[in-house]
């Protein structure tokens, strides 16, 4: 234990003296597309905070156990040490009075048990605060490096401007992948099957439960509109969101299959960053998609307009989901390139994946042929002044993280890209999209008649 606390001393130490060393030659460099890459290089050789933080949980838990033990040993120490003999009857025997001495023998051996005990663990107590103030030492190094890398990031170029020679690296990099993946999931099969199996059994689990909560999610759409209670519509709300679950679920445990420490394959870090990094775009991707089919959640119960729907259901499986798979092979690619120290291109499968979500966007939102068109709303959002603003303030930032990524500015703009375009425009679809085009008759859409046509059957 105090090894591993001298351990954790050794590593904090360490990622100061590389922020410092980074500082140094940020001061004689300047911003240089080697800091850049140096930043990412050594912020991928830090510990997780996360994994930091779970660490220091434990230790703190197993701290207070500690101290109940101990204060537990004192109070029965005290007991015994309060505790005498019965004196007995005046006369007694030689046999009662052996018997007394053996007792206080005993009661002498047992409070010295529970001395040495205690003193055991006070000290074991002391090496646990010991260990828990190195962890907390790494965890404040590790915030350190990671405010000043992301503060950095925006400013410093991570690479140089993207040119024809990174697009020609790029087939013998995935080449070079793609020989190598093969033997990481037999790899995973043998050396991570415990979280394999966890894995399948999770999937199988929420399939299961997908299947037979259909029936129950299809009868409370099939209710009349004018019948419809809360859980009609939260019911199949619901079951949307588990069958957009299903495929999110796939992609974390796979990204926990290849985080298994037992892994010695290359390719296992990179690809279980990727598939962790677009676990939420995957999620929202699907179950937008999930509402806005035909005759579902979306046109049924929320009002939703079929050529909204139709727009925002074109553009994911035209564009986005295209450009979610091409992103992920960038991601692959990118961090593949960052362990190994070599240049991927990467870059040309990431601005790939920004054109297809600038379509995507300007296909959604366009103030004449997307879900804006047509629209009859009153107030600020109903001003064509405003959609034609919507539609060319998301094309246009879109465009600008592209043209940042071109020359060189990746990690904090990809980031961002990651979190903003592929996920929070989202929301704004659904905000833009909830009320729709106005139905001829108030509560009455052609889905609705389809419905109240069924039921009447």
């Amino acid at each position: 234990m105090e090894a591993r606390a001298e351990l954790y001393e050794n590593e904090a130490t360490s990622i100061r003296s590389a922020l410092e060393s980074i500082r140094r030659r940020l001061g004689i460099a300047g911003n240089s597309p080697a800091i850049g890459a140096l930043i990412q290089r050594e912020k991928m050789r830090m510990p997780d905070i996360r994994d930091v933080a779970r660490t220091r949980a434990r230790i703190n838990r197993s701290m207070r156990d500690r101290q109940i033990q101990i204060l537990e040993l004192e109070l029965v120490r005290s007991e015994l040490a309060n505790w005498s003999p019965d004196p007995g009857p005046t006369g007694e025997d030689e046999q009662s009075s052996v018997y007394r001495q053996v007792e206080a023998e005993l009661l002498a051996q047992r409070l010295q048990i529970i001395d040495d005990l205690t003193t055991d663990l006070n000290r074991y107590f002391v090496v646990l605060v010991s260990l828990d103030t190195a962890i907390q030492s790494v965890s404040m190094s590790v915030e350190a490096f990671e405010d000043f890398a992301l503060a950095e990031s925006i400013w410093i170029p991570s690479k140089p401007v993207i040119k024809g020679q990174d697009l020609l690296l790029l087939p013998g990099m995935m080449g070079e992948v793609t020989r190598q993946t093969p033997g990481l999931f037999e790899e995973s099969i043998y050396k991570s099957r415990h979280r394999l199996w966890i894995t399948l059994v999770a999937i199988f689990v929420l399939g299961i439960a997908i299947r037979l909560l259909r029936p129950r999610a299809n009868k409370a759409m099939s209710v009349s509109l004018f019948e419809t209670r809360l859980i009609d519509v939260a019911g199949p709300f619901m079951y949307e969101v588990l069958v957009a679950a299903l495929p999110t679920l796939c992609m974390l445990g796979t990204a926990w299959v290849l985080d298994a420490p037992d892994l010695e394959s290359i390719v296992a870090y990179p690809m279980g960053v990727a598939f962790s990094g677009m676990v939420v775009p995957v999620f929202f991707g699907v179950l937008l998609v999930r509402l806005c089919k035909d005759d579902g959640v979306g046109q049924l119960d929320f009002g939703w307009s079929r050529v909204a729907c139709d727009v925002v259901r074109r553009a994911f499986y035209r564009f986005l989901f295209p450009a979610y798979a091409i992103v992920l092979l960038a991601g692959v690619l990118e961090t593949y390139g960052l362990m190994t120290g070599q240049r991927t291109g990467s870059r040309f499968l990431t601005l790939v994946g920004v054109v297809l979500v600038i379509v995507a966007l300007h296909n959604v939102f366009h103030s004449q042929r997307g879900l804006l068109a047509g629209q009859k709303r009153r107030g600020l959002l109903g001003s064509k002044a405003v959609h034609r603003i919507i539609h060319f303030g998301l094309v246009a930032w879109a465009t600008y993280l592209g043209i940042l990524i071109a020359i060189g500015y990746s990690v904090a703009v990809q980031a961002f890209f990651y979190r903003t375009i592929l996920t929070l425009w989202l929301v704004a679809v659904i905000a833009i999209a909830g009320g729709g085009a106005p139905p001829t008759v108030p509560g009455r859409t052609p889905a609705n008649s389809r419905r109240m046509a069924a039921n009447s059957a």
